[in-house]
């Protein structure tokens, strides 16, 4: 079986994704998520948009953008979560944390040693709506000042 030009594309485009992680060049691997999912959507099966969203995840966290992290890693969670795979000591978990502290690896790396599955549930499902304020009150914050400079004119 042939690979077609578009498989091929992917797995190049896979291969350059791993590049850039392993050079810490996040802002590229962010661009290259986004590529894959805007073009290659119909090549990815479940565990390639897992495996996607890892790094996306991993990503965000890396170029500071917490909420996007923990929105993106939660979705992982809550999905082993219903899988019944455990989450506390997962990577996802401790990127999750790292997210949830701001870029704070030790903060991180403590609560983690800590956690166990109920802890971990309970944690992810506590600051599920929090996030989910944070991120529609950074949106309403843009809308605002776009509002108030159309108001100043």
């Amino acid at each position: 079986m042939t690979l077609s030009n578009k498989e091929n594309e992917y797995n190049s485009i896979i291969v350059q994704l791993k590049e850039f992680e392993k050079k810490e060049r996040y802002a590229q691997v962010l661009q290259l998520c986004d590529k894959i999912t805007d073009n290659y959507a119909d090549l990815l099966d479940l565990d390639k948009q897992y495996f996607l969203n890892c790094i996306r995840g991993r990503a965000y966290t890396k170029v500071k953008k917490y909420a996007e992290a923990m929105r993106v890693l939660g979705e992982l969670l809550e999905y082993n979560i219903k899988n019944q795979i455990p989450i506390a000591s997962s990577k996802n978990m401790y990127r999750w944390l790292c997210a949830y502290y701001e870029g704070d690896e030790k903060k991180a790396l403590d609560e983690f040693i800590l956690l166990n599955d109920e802890k971990a549930i309970n944690l992810l499902r506590q600051t599920d709506m929090s996030v989910q304020e944070k991120s529609l009150l950074e949106g309403s914050s843009i809308l605002l000042k776009k509002w108030w400079q159309f108001w100043k004119k």
